[in-house]
């Protein structure tokens, strides 16, 4: 039986349960309680944010909706539903309700309306509007996000020199407080990649490096893909044969009832794949966690993500609970099958009072753990996070 590392004690022991959800990008996508009328019911609107946060896109939609059809021209609500739409790939229906949201809405709110004008049309594949639109909130507002957002379209339009130039901007902006808000103290990383990537098409093979070195640093799932020659980091062509390789590998091990070769060469593809943060990467780890749990002998804890899950706890044993959810998710990038990562990420949340992701974390702990001796009390903090985020 493997034995696990020892759990965050202190937050175990205290069991401090208090209300709050973490909302997504809250600030830049959302204007709820900015109310244009007293007459009007927030409930529904409230409540489709709530889904929207716990991203359960669908079920959001219908409530804001239900919103509009009775209060239809609130810009709040509108502006929630077009960003909906957007998510959900309809596009067409998102951006008539930008449309209309942009007529209603104050001037102060036209930058996040036209950034999500960029996301609808890149969605679509006109990277000309979108560029368009990118550029426009970037004038209302110079933030680090906006000229992120605004590098990151220049990139895909395979205009390197401004790419780099918008993503150094982005670096180097004070007002960093969306990028944190939405990726977290790792933000840089993002920058980071995008200026490589645009190094590398330049045939700036010097610079590119250096960026790449510093986003394996900032981000250490790629330490042991390119540690050692960090500018494979920019060949996605050899980086997606690789991965599509071992996932198909992968797949004819399992079939062939060999489980621990299937998992390791699911790990193999997650440390090659091109495809973070997309459908691809998803597909991978979900496949990694049906896995892990049939397997009869468990994998040890890489040494590196021992390293930050000993800091983690150590941080939290602190009340340094920022630090510590920071060192965990370093250990979940590095390792995201392994179980213990998502329990101790789970109280870190709680004590953060984001129970959504709390409850999303020991979700995570039981799906791979499902026999672990906690798994009951695992499953009542579950209980409880659900009763203190309709308190709030």
């Amino acid at each position: 039986m493997r034995k696990y590392i020892v759990k965050i004690s202190v937050l175990v022991s205290l069991l401090m349960l208090s209300s709050g959800c973490a909302a997504y990008d809250a600030s830049i996508y959302g204007t709820a309680g900015n109310a244009v009328s007293t007459n009007i019911d927030w409930a529904l609107t409230n409540e489709g944010i709530k889904l929207y946060n716990e991203g359960k896109k669908q079920e959001a939609l219908e409530k804001f909706n239900q919103s509009l059809a009775k209060w239809p021209n609130v810009w709040n609500t509108l502006s929630w539903r077009a960003s909906t739409y957007i998510e959900l790939g309809m596009y067409d229906k998102g951006l008539q309700d930008l449309d209309l949201c942009f007529k209603l809405e104050p001037a102060s709110q036209h930058t996040v309306t036209y950034n999500w004008y960029g996301n609808a049309y890149a969605g679509k594949g006109d990277l000309d509007k979108a560029l368009e639109s990118f550029k426009i909130a970037l004038d209302y507002k110079k933030s680090s996000l906006n000229y992120y957002r605004y590098a990151k379209v220049s990139y895909e339009k395979g205009l390197y020199d401004q790419a780099t130039t918008e993503y150094t901007n982005a670096l180097n902006h004070p007002d960093t407080a969306d990028m944190n808000r939405i990726f977290g103290s790792g933000w840089k990383a993002q920058c980071y990649s995008g200026r490589g990537k645009a190094y590398y098409k330049k045939g700036m093979q010097d610079e590119a490096r250096q960026d790449a070195e510093k986003m394996i640093e900032l981000y250490p799932r790629y330490q042991n893909a390119f540690g050692n020659d960090p500018l494979l980091y920019y060949d996605t062509d050899k980086r997606k044969a690789i991965t599509d390789e071992a996932r198909a590998a992968a797949v004819r091990a399992e079939n062939s009832g060999n489980m621990l070769e299937a998992f390791n060469q699911l790990d193999k593809a997650y440390n090659w794949s091109p495809y973070a943060d997309e459908k691809e990467d998803a597909e991978i780890i979900d496949d990694m966690y049906r896995v892990y749990p049939k397997l009869s002998l468990k994998p040890n804890l890489p040494e590196q993500a021992r390293r930050f899950l000993v800091q983690a706890q150590t941080l939290a044993e602190n009340k340094n609970y920022d630090g510590a959810l920071d060192a965990n998710n370093n250990a979940v990038a590095v390792t995201p099958w392994y179980p213990e990562i998502w329990f101790n990420g789970a109280m870190l949340r709680a004590e953060k009072k984001e129970y959504s992701k709390a409850i999303s974390n020991m979700k995570n702990y039981l799906r791979l753990a499902p026999d672990a001796h906690d798994a009951r009390a695992a499953q009542d903090y579950i209980y409880k996070w659900e009763v203190l985020m309709t308190q709030k």
